[in-house]
């Protein structure tokens, strides 16, 4: 369906997944006691475990995703 701008109308499901695969976010997790950070995608699949944020950080980039901020 297009809307009066010309552009097709995205479902809320299509809404909800877009730009899903290009977006990561990077979390604090305690493994055996030791702090590891995790780069986890926004579909919540893991993709790297690392000792630092560093390159947690360094891997998004790599990978071209985005990585944003959670609160």
């Amino acid at each position: 369906m297009q809307s009066e701008n010309g552009f097709e109308r995205l479902s809320d499901e299509a809404f909800a997944h877009l730009g899903l695969e290009n977006v990561a976010y990077i979390k604090a997790t305690t493994i055996d006691g030791h702090i590891y950070f995790m780069l986890t995608s926004a579909a919540g699949q893991d993709i790297l475990v690392s000792e630092s944020v560093a390159v947690a950080t360094q891997a998004a980039d790599e990978r071209g995703l985005i990585v944003l901020t959670m609160h």
